[in-house]
């Protein structure tokens, strides 16, 4: 009954160990604050998307005629010219 107590006690003191270390490696040691847009150039499917990354959610996705490679804003960010 001792050892049965014994082993029990390992157990139970191996997996508090187990899920505090998973908690520890898990949580960030930094913050990272996301706004605004991002555009993601999808060659495959010749388009652009748009993320919207202070909600995590798909804006749009705009086909393009031509494979496109580059995306970027201009500094007034109310354009974006693909290449």
């Amino acid at each position: 009954m001792k050892h049965l107590k014994q082993i029990l006690f390992m157990g139970v003191f191996l997996l508090l160990i187990f899920i505090i270390s998973i908690v520890v490696i898990r949580s960030p040691s930094y913050t990272i604050q996301t706004n605004g847009k991002l555009y993601i150039v999808n060659k495959l499917s010749k388009s652009i998307t748009v993320f919207d990354l202070y909600e995590g959610r798909e804006l749009a996705e705009f086909p393009m005629s031509v494979e496109p490679h580059e995306a970027t804003t201009l500094p007034s960010q109310n354009k974006v010219i693909v290449t």
